[in-house]
């Protein structure tokens, strides 16, 4: 399955040679371009799978940018929504961040700067549909899209080969970088097959020979794993030769970081080369599928917040963007040890200098603008509530969010 594309901006304005202006400026940055004139046009496009984000106006005829908002977040809480308005009125930029729009923008916005805002959203909604996709795939319950998360070309077709080797009579190598998932593949391939046992795991240069014969008899074990054949020596190597030869019935996977035919002759017995070199797969590495970090990382996350028992922080999208473009030369060995970092809140985002964003900006003025209203009404609710013309559930609401309590100030 190829990547998801989300590069689409559906523009919602009544004024026609505006909406044309905005249009002309987004489709000259290579975004496609969706059109609508009222709300009734605009809901239309909208809906929970809507691949891009939306650009809508605050004040039109009939039902507004509200109500569009509204609408969108019915729809799906992550669809990005960017509100204009010709009218620089904090309430309604405060109104309309806190009813879930992801920024505020005044008319006239400067092109550049608006093609910034809306390819940060896209980016956002990118990943959230990435997300969403990788939900879809582990609810399969199927071994290699959990250990192996991704949309692109690449890893779909390892999965599939994967799967394949599963069922194939044949004992299987596996090569590829370290920290690409070699051990992780081995397990697929047991769990994917017909035993129901835990397979025996070791590294080949830690084995006694005398495992090999011991083996022999002893059948807790029909499924062997065995990692790093290139760092066994000879004669490790030429016993695991002649425990295939004498146990065609078990099953054997075997890994290394180079594919067979690349070793050296110091490296690679012979008698163990043509055993081992009928089925090779080599495990991609992360940096060749750079598609596939995202919902990689987001995995890793998942799994690492579940063992620490902690949440999942929020990551900006700008730090997303930094995560796809890093080298990960450690693939997702250091993808793993990076996730259990920013669960811990080890990682350098706290050195990290960034822009406050307008919404972070609203919220604060809007925390600002409660905590004095609380300080010259002494606490009481009800005065601040009238004072600021909004429905006390709602005050209860935004203080609870900003994490203020009336009685601290009475």
């Amino acid at each position: 399955m190829s990547s998801l594309q989300t590069n689409t901006v559906l523009i919602v304005e009544d004024d026609v040679t505006l909406r044309r202006s905005i249009a002309q400026s987004i489709t000259l940055n290579d975004m496609e371009v969706l059109v609508a004139g009222s709300y009734e046009i605009a809901v239309e496009h909208i809906n929970r799978d809507f691949n891009g984000v939306v650009l809508t106006d605050i004040r039109m005829k009939g039902k507004d940018g509200h109500d569009v908002l509204k609408y969108a977040q019915s729809c799906d809480t992550e669809l990005p929504v960017i509100m204009l308005t010709a009218h620089g009125d904090i309430a309604m930029a405060v109104r309309a961040i806190q009813n879930g729009a992801v920024d505020f923008l005044e008319k006239p916005c400067h092109p550049d700067y608006l093609i910034r805002v809306l390819k940060k959203a896209l980016k956002q909604r990118q990943f959230a549909l990435r997300v969403r996709e990788l939900e879809k795939q582990i609810s399969g319950n199927d071994p290699t899209k959990i250990e192996f998360p991704g949309m692109s070309s690449v890893i779909d077709h390892f999965r599939a080969e994967l799967h394949k080797f599963s069922q194939l009579p044949v004992n299987v190598h596996l090569w590829g970088e370290s920290g690409s998932g070699r051990q992780a593949a081995a397990r697929c391939i047991c769990k994917l097959s017909d035993t129901n046992r835990a397979p025996f795991e070791k590294n080949l240069a830690d084995c006694d020979t005398s495992l090999f014969e011991n083996s022999g008899n002893d059948e807790q074990y029909s499924f062997y794993i065995f990692k790093n054949v290139e760092l066994a020596n000879r004669v490790q190597q030429d016993k695991l030769a002649e425990f295939i030869d004498t146990h065609s019935h078990y099953r054997i996977v075997t890994s290394s970081m180079e594919e067979l035919n690349e070793l050296p002759d110091d490296q690679m017995s012979r008698n163990l080369y043509y055993r081992l070199s009928v089925a090779q797969l080599e495990v991609p590495a992360l940096r060749k599928r750079p598609e596939d970090i995202l919902p990689t990382f987001h995995s890793v996350m998942r799994q690492q917040s579940e063992v620490m028992a902690l949440p999942i922080p929020d990551l900006s999208v700008e730090k997303l963007t930094k995560l796809e473009t890093r080298g990960w030369k450690g693939n997702t060995a250091e993808l793993r040890q990076y996730a259990r970092k920013v669960i811990l809140k080890l990682d350098d985002a706290g050195s990290e200098t960034e822009t406050q964003s307008l919404a972070s900006r609203m919220q604060s003025h809007e925390k600002s603008i409660l905590e004095d209203a609380l300080k010259r009404h002494r606490g009481h609710t009800a005065n601040v509530a009238q004072e600021l013309s909004i429905p006390v559930k709602t005050l209860y609401d935004r203080l609870n969010r900003h994490g203020l309590k009336s009685s601290r100030y009475r």
